[in-house]
Order: structure tokens, then sequence, then C-alpha cells
């Protein structure tokens, strides 16, 4: 991979764990490779996140169905990688989330987030609790 302009935007957990594997991160790419540990430990963790990782033509296809959401790229890189299941996450990554997302627009990030992104059981059920405790 050729470096043509550092700090040209905000990347994805998925763009990271692509760069990793491609350093040879991935435990399955044996042990003679380029990969430090503390990268093999990171592409591990990422791994385990939110979905794990997507093929480039699944994240393009989430962009393309949060951009009628008018998310900020900020906003985006952060529902890429945190996976927001529950309204309480929606409104902690979305700035002014009350004046810009009504809450079915809210409820309908989410779903489409859910179909692309499923989170770990654990995760996605803590979440869930958190949310209801919120709205009591």
């Amino acid at each position: 991979m050729k470096i043509i302009e550092l700090n040209a935007g905000l990347l994805s957990n998925h763009e990271v764990a692509q760069v990793l594997q491609e350093r040879g991160a991935d435990p399955s790419a044996g042990l003679n490779t380029r990969a430090k540990a503390s990268e093999k430990t990171v592409y591990e963790y990422l791994v385990s996140q939110a979905g794990g990782i997507k093929a480039r033509q699944e994240l393009q296809a989430l962009i393309d169905e949060l951009k009628p959401f008018g998310l900020t790229r900020a906003e985006l890189v952060q529902v890429l990688n945190l996976a927001p299941a529950s309204a309480v996450e929606v409104h902690l990554i979305v700035e002014d989330c009350e004046e810009r997302l009504d809450e079915a627009r809210v409820e309908a990030l989410i779903a489409v987030v859910g179909r692309y992104l499923a989170r770990p059981a654990a995760d996605a059920a803590a979440a869930a609790a958190d949310g209801d405790a919120m709205q009591e």
C-alpha cells in the first residue's frame, strides 16, 4: 500500500482492520508476517466488534442507505464504528439529534444499521437494557 496523502481524513474501524489484515495481523496469516504483536491485538479487537470485517461493497451499500439521514462524515464514521442499536446511542453520536432527526428517523437509522452491522449478542442486549433504562 502506498501512502498518497498523510492525514487525509477519518478512518473507520473497518478500514483500519483491512490495513492491519494486509500487514498480516490476521492470525491465519501465519507467523512470518510484518505485523507487530500490538497490531495483531488491535486487529483481533476490531474483528470482534460490531459485525467484524465487512466487504467494501457492504460498507458502501450501508453508507449509501445512510445518506438521506444527513450525517456528517464524523457522525457517519461513528455510526460505522459503534453500530448504534438504541435511540440513546444515536443521540450520543448525532449532534443536535433532536433537531435533525425525529423519533421515526432515529428508529429507521437503527434499522438500517442493524441490517448491515450485527452486534455481538451481549453488546446488543446491554444496549437495549440501557435504552430501556433511559426511557423510564
